[in-house]
C-alpha cells in the first residue's frame, strides 16, 4: 500500500489518470495478494489518486505435466479474479479488466467474469511447454540449432546456427 502511495505522488499532476489493476494470488503464491485483501490494496492506491481498473492474476500452478493441475489452475483463476473484483466493486470501484491467462491453462477458459486473457507464449509455444505436454513439436513456431566454433572470454562464445521454422511450409536449413 505504501507503493501505491508514492506512485500517486510520482504521478501527480498527469494530464490523464495512470491506470493500475491489483494483482492477486490465484494460487501459485508466487506474487499478488489474496482476494479478500484486494480491496485494501485497491482503496490505497485510489485515495493515492490512482484510477483502479481491476484485477489480474498469473495461475502459475498451472504447469506441469497434470492436464488436471491445469484445469485446477484454470477454475482457481476465475474463482480468484471473481472474489477479487466483488471486493472492488463493494468498495465502489469501477471494475472494468478482470484478467488472468498462462500458456498452459488458455485452452481451459469459459466465459464469464475473466474479460481478458494474456496467454504469455501460447501463439508460439516453447521448450516449456513441449516438456509439459501443452504443445507437440508440431506446435512449435521456430527451433534453433547451434554450433558453438569458439569461446573467445569466459563470458562470450560464437555461434554457427541454422534456424529452422517448425511450420508446414517456409522451412528453412
Amino acid at each position: 500500500m505504501e507503493l501505491a502511495g508514492e506512485l500517486g505522488k510520482a504521478v501527480r499532476g498527469s494530464a490523464r489518470p495512470v491506470e493500475v489493476l491489483v494483482e492477486v494470488d490465484s494460487g501459485s503464491h508466487r506474487t499478488g495478494v489474496p482476494p479478500h485483501a484486494a480491496g485494501e490494496v485497491g482503496k490505497a492506491a485510489a485515495d493515492a489518486g490512482l484510477d483502479v481498473v481491476g484485477v489480474f492474476t498469473f495461475p502459475g500452478h498451472g504447469y506441469g505435466h497434470d492436464a488436471q493441475a491445469r484445469e485446477r489452475a484454470a477454475r482457481d483463476e476465475e474463482r480468484t479474479l471473481s472474489e477479487a473484483a466483488q471486493v472492488l466493486r463493494d468498495l465502489g470501484l469501477d471494475v472494468r479488466v478482470v484478467s488472468g491467462g498462462s500458456t498452459p491453462t488458455v485452452g481451459r477458459w469459459q466465459p464469464g467474469e475473466v474479460n481478458e486473457l494474456r496467454p504469455g507464449v501460447y501463439v508460439f509455444n516453447d521448450a516449456t511447454q513441449l516438456a509439459i505436454g501443452t504443445c507437440g513439436v508440431e506446435d512449435l513456431a521456430l527451433v534453433a540449432a547451434a554450433t558453438v566454433i569458439s569461446v573467445p572470454a569466459l563470458d562470450r562464445l560464437c555461434l554457427m546456427s541454422v534456424a529452422r521454422s517448425s511450420a508446414p511450409t517456409g522451412r528453412l536449413g
